[in-house]
Order: C-alpha cells, then sequence, then structure tokens
C-alpha cells in the first residue's frame, strides 16, 4: 500500500501531461480568435468579395470594382494583381492617381510575376508621377526626388566632365525637409541610394561628386538646422550596357524604392 500511492500520483501526472500536450496541437488548428470557424469563414468572404470584385472590374464596373478591392486590400492582401486592379479602377471611377497603390502593386509583382503586364504598367506609372512622392524616411524628415539626369558628360561651355566609353552619368537631385529637432549633417543625411537590377548598390563616383558640387546651383554643402529645407544630390558612372537592361532603382533610408527605368 504504501508504494502504491505514489505510483498512482505519476499516472495520474502523465495523463495531465499528455493532455496538455493533445490540447496544444489541437490549438494549432483552432483559430485564437474564437473557435476555428472565423477563420474559415473570413477566408470565404474573402474569395467571394474577390470574385466580385473581378467580375465588377471585367465589366468595366469601376466604382463597385474600387469599393470590392478596398475591402480585400483591408484585409491585408499581398497580391499585387488585385493592388494594381484596385489602383486603376479608382483612376477610372474617381479621376485620382493612387501613387502608394500603384507602387505597392509594383513592389509585389517584382518578386511575385515581372512578366505580367500589370508589374510594367505599375513600373509606368510610379516613373511618371517618381517626382510626386514624399518620402519620411525618418521621424519629420521627408524626401522629395527633385530630378535625374542620365548623360554622358556633365557640365557644358568651358567647363565639362566626359564619362568613360560604355558609361554614363546617373545625377539626381533631391529635396530634403528637415522638420525633425535634429541637425542633419552632409554625410549623413539620408539621400536614397541608387541600386541595379540585381539589388547592388552602386558606389559614388568621386572625381564626378567633386565636378559637380562646383557646378550644380543651390546644393547643400554643410548642416541641415532643424525648420530647414535644402536640396543634396548623388552621382554615379555606371555602364551604359547594364543600365539599359532596366530594373534600376532608388531606395531610400526607410527602405521605400522607386524605379528609374
Amino acid at each position: 500500500m504504501s508504494e502504491a500511492k505514489p505510483k498512482k500520483k505519476r499516472r495520474v501526472l502523465k495523463i495531465v501531461i499528455l493532455l496538455v500536450v493533445v490540447l496544444g496541437v489541437i490549438g494549432q488548428f483552432v483559430d485564437t480568435d474564437e473557435d476555428g470557424s472565423r477563420s474559415t469563414a473570413s477566408t470565404t468572404a474573402t474569395e467571394s468579395t474577390l470574385e466580385q470584385a473581378n467580375e465588377a472590374y471585367d465589366n468595366d464596373e469601376y466604382e463597385r470594382a474600387t469599393e470590392l478591392y478596398g475591402e480585400v486590400i483591408n484585409r491585408s492582401t499581398r497580391d499585387g494583381v488585385v493592388w494594381y486592379r484596385y489602383a486603376y479602377a479608382k483612376q477610372q471611377a474617381h479621376d485620382e492617381t493612387d501613387l502608394d497603390a500603384y507602387l505597392r502593386a509594383w513592389q509585389l509583382l517584382r518578386s511575385q510575376d515581372p512578366d505580367h503586364a500589370y508589374f510594367a504598367y505599375a513600373k509606368q506609372r510610379v516613373m511618371d508621377n517618381i517626382r510626386s512622392y514624399r518620402v519620411e524616411v525618418r521621424q519629420d524628415v521627408i524626401v522629395q526626388l527633385e530630378s535625374i539626369q542620365f548623360s554622358d558628360f556633365l557640365g557644358g561651355g568651358f567647363m565639362n566632365l566626359q564619362a568613360d566609353p560604355g558609361t554614363t552619368f546617373v545625377l539626381y537631385i533631391v529635396s530634403m525637409e528637415n522638420d525633425s529637432d535634429n541637425v542633419i549633417g552632409l554625410m549623413t543625411a539620408p539621400v536614397p541610394q541608387l541600386h541595379d537590377y540585381d539589388g547592388n548598390q552602386q558606389r559614388e563616383d568621386f572625381e564626378a561628386r567633386v565636378f559637380a558640387t562646383s557646378t550644380l546651383e543651390g546644393i547643400a554643402t554643410g548642416a541641415l538646422n532643424p525648420g530647414v529645407r535644402s536640396r543634396f544630390f548623388k552621382i554615379y558612372k555606371v555602364s551604359q550596357d547594364r543600365l539599359a537592361q532596366g530594373g534600376w532603382s532608388l531606395r531610400f533610408a526607410d527602405g521605400t524604392e522607386l524605379p528609374i527605368n
């Protein structure tokens, strides 16, 4: 009798542990919101809404398509086609260009289906409006592309710099609004960086930068104090063949990317 009680206790403990494990496994297959049916119902509702949105879009019912695609997007869809159709339908229905939606479509389709026609359309929309993007690269610091130039030489008149054979200069100027409480130094200014189609960050050309600094007007050469807006630039010398392949982009400090060709 004195040994039976410990065995019984161990047996009960094993049963409790087993129940905990079983319940834990079952919990992985059950929606934690309620009873499991909520997740299935939500998925079914999204699919139904998407079907209705596609039907409205195909019938040129852009007002209804905008509303329905908006519902799907609000459920955190990562479908680039949906984002493009939403942006296009919205533009047709309200004569309003939703740049963020086109940008999102381009970003998603770039990894999902870069051969899709919508990818090229979304990319072109973004590029056509690239100077309209205001990117908050960090709190209270807004960067906006002012101009971009592809050229075999810089300057003109008595002062010019010729690119090496087979290369070209990529020069872009951005405006920066410093509404933060911190001073932004010239070397730490969050100017977007140039990346090629493989995602490789390019290295600025020092000689070209020195030349451009002496020829460009209104370019910041010192610190940017709080409450001040100024202009910064980047300049690169890149392969013409690689540039011609397209897919290059500007990457901002917050991770935002904008296509340039």
